[in-house]
């Protein structure tokens, strides 16, 4: 290829050269081409400004908007839309000028900040700032955009057999990444009081169990438990009983989990007990009892038929480090 002709030059980029022809002269002038801005939006809603002047709000049919015909030069383009419970902004600069197809383009997408959702039902009622949400949502569904200043506090709500039970409300700050929105028994104090009094009631009931060689007294169990403790060998020798009582039972409530099998809701406790269950031959005349403590993880399972929790399994404690957090609950004897 040539070079360009004069006339070929002078009608390339962004201005070009228009000659006006008279009866007896001609004149020229300098003309400038107009550009375009497509502009895309990926909210419905969206509300975008060009160098400060509104120029559209996107539409679920239309997220698109072709602004001009406009001059070269350099703009400023910026989105906003308030979401639920947080405002948006973004923010871009156009430089227009020198593109042959005299289009440029702009995608205006919001940084968003989310929180990922997790929980064990799908049915939970969630509530902001408390406020039910018609939203409901599944394990890892993302909630948001939000804002991080620690004002928009979520929780969970679910009615079970037993009655209403709520998560632990959730303050989301800057570090918050994941809500845990499932409902659990043990949400408010006196909860968490009536579950470890229950288990107090347990320790009690294995002492006199012990005591009387008997199980069928005991009413904080399940049947199976029953059948499966009658067989245990503290039963089978006749020649040593049991004396001692209970003294304390604790609850780590930061480890407890709460769930549902089959049907059946169930929760796993790490248990603090302290008593002074000691065992004696037969025929040992004095009884000077120990103090021992032991910690074991039991599970509970809720009886619809008995309209209450029971004992259903009983594992002791592989090791781990426990009651050090401030969710600990206690029942001294006697309380």
């Amino acid at each position: 290829m040539g070079e360009p002709t004069f006339e070929q030059a002078i009608q390339v980029g962004d201005f070009y050269v228009k000659e006006h022809d008279y009866i007896l002269w001609k004149t020229y002038s300098i003309g400038v081409r107009r550009y375009y801005l497509n502009i895309v939006t990926h909210d419905e809603g969206t509300i975008v400004h060009v160098n400060q002047k509104k120029i559209f709000q996107s539409k679920k049919e239309q997220m698109e908007y072709k602004h001009g015909p406009i001059m070269p030069g350099l703009y400023t383009i910026t989105a906003e839309k308030t979401f639920p419970y947080t405002k948006l902004h973004k923010k871009e600069e156009a430089i227009v000028l020198g593109e042959p197809s005299r289009n440029i383009n702009a995608s205006l997408s919001f940084e968003k900040s989310m929180v990922q959702i997790k929980t064990n039902f799908n049915d939970v009622q969630v509530f902001v700032n408390e406020k039910p949400l018609k939203q409901t949502f599944k394990d890892d569904d993302q909630f948001g955009p939000v804002t991080r200043d620690g004002k928009l506090k979520i929780y969970g709500r679910k009615t079970f057999p037993w009655g209403e039970s709520q998560s632990e409300v959730t303050a989301i700050s800057k570090d918050t990444s994941k809500i845990d929105i499932s409902p659990t028994p043990y949400s408010d104090e006196v909860e968490k009081k009536k579950i470890t009094e229950l288990l107090h009631r347990y320790q009690a009931e294995v002492i006199d169990a012990l005591y009387s060689k008997k199980v069928h007294n005991m009413v904080t169990v399940t049947d199976s438990f029953k059948i499966n403790f009658q067989n245990e060998s503290p039963f089978e020798n006749p020649y040593v009983i049991y004396r001692g009582k209970a003294i304390e039972t604790k609850v780590d409530f930061d480890h407890a989990r709460f769930y549902e099998v089959e049907g059946q809701y169930k929760m796993e406790l790490t248990v603090y007990f302290r008593n002074t269950l000691t065992p004696f031959l037969y025929y040992e005349k004095k009884f000077q009892t120990k103090e021992r403590e032991t910690i074991q993880n039991i599970t509970l399972v809720y009886s619809e038929q008995k309209k209450k929790w029971l004992v259903e399994y009983v594992l002791d404690d592989a090791g781990g480090e426990y009651f050090l957090g401030n969710n600990v609950v206690s029942v001294p004897y006697g309380k």
